[in-house]
């Protein structure tokens, strides 16, 4: 009977060692991962949203060191105006899988740059205490893009506007027709008129609409630009 509660501690001592020593390895792999990982990555305190660990990644894009984060908490790299709702995002208790920020977030560099970026936040229990692992993705040259975008078609459409001019498009591979809002005043219709070939012939004089006919089409082949002068019929 000794011999086998002695067995039986063995046996425990065993499993322990055994999962210490996974534990060991399972860490290390996380570290290598998170330090080695291309996103900036950061471990901060769910409390206190103190800096615990940072990544190589975070270090070289944003230009604090690692000991400088040491000192740091999370809202020194946020605009002013930005640290509330932060903090109303982070006040999700006890998440169930990783919280994906749907709103761009801006981050200050040490050079006082401001940069916009997507966040993923884990929340996670490292050395005993409940901490938050984040990464981000910047998205400043996509954002600028879009906003640059939009502005051009706002000019083009008041340039479309000034001078009673309308465009339209159609997708011949998903087969959509887009009109531009100017296309839909001309042709006197109302903007959620739907838009299809054979109805849109309908709307041009009878003489006219030979010209929708498929052979009428070939230039588009030849990369080729016609230029002609339709008659339209409005309600």
């Amino acid at each position: 009977f000794p011999v086998t509660i002695g067995s039986y501690y063995q046996e425990l001592n065993t499993v322990r060692d055994l999962s210490n020593i996974q534990l060991t390895q399972s860490r290390t792999e996380y570290m290598y991962l998170f330090n080695h990982s291309p996103l900036p990555k950061w471990l901060f305190d769910s409390k206190t949203l103190q800096f615990i660990l940072v990544n190589q990644a975070v270090c070289s894009i944003y230009g604090y060191s690692e000991k400088e984060y040491k000192t740091m908490v999370l809202e020194s790299m946020l605009p002013e105006s930005d640290i509330e709702a932060m903090y109303q995002i982070l006040q999700v208790k006890n998440p169930t899988s990783a919280i994906e920020i749907p709103d761009i977030i801006r981050l200050q560099k040490k050079n006082g740059e401001i940069v916009l970026v997507k966040v993923k936040a884990n929340q996670i229990v490292f050395e005993n205490r409940k901490v938050w692992v984040a990464s981000a993705v910047d998205v400043t040259t996509e954002i600028e893009y879009q906003t640059k975008l939009e502005e051009s078609n706002r000019r083009l459409q008041l340039a479309s506007e000034i001078a009673n001019i309308g465009y339209w498009e159609n997708d011949l591979v998903a087969n959509k027709i887009h009109w531009s809002p100017n296309l839909f005043n001309i042709f006197e219709l109302d903007p959620t008129t739907p838009l299809s070939l054979e109805p849109i012939r309908n709307l041009f004089h009878p003489d006219d609409q030979v010209y929708f006919d498929s052979e009428r089409f070939l230039h588009l082949e030849n990369r080729t630009i016609n230029e002609s002068e339709r008659r339209i019929i409005t309600p």
